[in-house]
């Protein structure tokens, strides 16, 4: 009697269970880690990631260590709406750029750019959070954008490290207004070594070193950080 109460407790199971989902199966699975999608990456960046005083050695190393196709542009002094006057200065502005990026066939962006924009702006937090609205305005909302934080060690003046704060701040406004932001946080990075800037505290020595592949990192990690 108790082998045919079984049987029958095995026979409804049977039923009312799909094949191959057994108990196990219906233990609720955790969320797989979201992919990026990102495989050609865009990084428009201005004299931290140049030649001469930024990490552009560095990043084309990390890039190349990818090895996945890529789309680089420079310039010191580049801005939203200025070309600067650097290696890549003939791409434009930091909006022009955008465009030349996606006919080149970017997935995605990393910007690198905003210590000259912080400066100009001195404070004015409303202009900041205008010129990132142009970005991502003309990125559009079906790439992913990471931008990194500037930051200095300058106490007074436009590249005081107060007018950087003020762009770090409409950063994190703007991933209220942006799904498609996410905010690096370059300010968060340790300092470890006395050489870590150069002489003006704006551009990096030893830093560069960091930065370069935490700019090409930013591409591949689905959050801000």
């Amino acid at each position: 009697m108790k082998k045919t109460a079984t049987a029958v407790i095995a026979a409804v199971i049977s039923v009312l269970v799909p094949s191959g989902l057994g108990p196990a199966s219906l233990v609720p699975k955790a969320a797989a880690a979201p992919e990026t999608h990102c495989t050609k990456p865009a990084i428009i960046g201005a004299s931290s990631a140049d030649y001469g005083m930024g990490a552009r050695v560095e990043i084309l190393r990390s890039l190349k260590g990818r090895g996945i196709p890529y789309f680089l542009s420079t310039s010191a002094g580049r801005t939203v709406y200025r070309p600067g006057h650097g290696t890549d200065r003939r791409h434009g502005s930091g909006l022009h750029t955008v465009d030349v990026a996606k006919q080149a066939g970017a997935t995605c962006f990393v910007i690198e750019f905003g210590a000259t924009e912080a400066a100009r702006a001195n404070g004015d937090r409303a202009r900041l959070a205008r010129a990132i609205d142009a970005m991502m305005t003309r990125i559009g909302p079906d790439y992913r954008v990471d931008w990194i934080t500037p930051k200095t060690r300058v106490y007074s003046g436009p590249f005081s490290d107060r007018n950087m704060n003020a762009f770090r701040l409409e950063f994190s406004r703007a991933t209220r207004r942006y799904e498609n932001l996410d905010v690096n946080h370059w300010e968060r990075i340790p300092e470890t070594t006395l050489l870590w800037w150069r002489p003006d505290f704006v551009h990096l020595q030893e830093g560069s070193k960091v930065r370069g592949p935490y700019i090409v990192d930013s591409a591949f990690i689905n959050r801000s950080r």
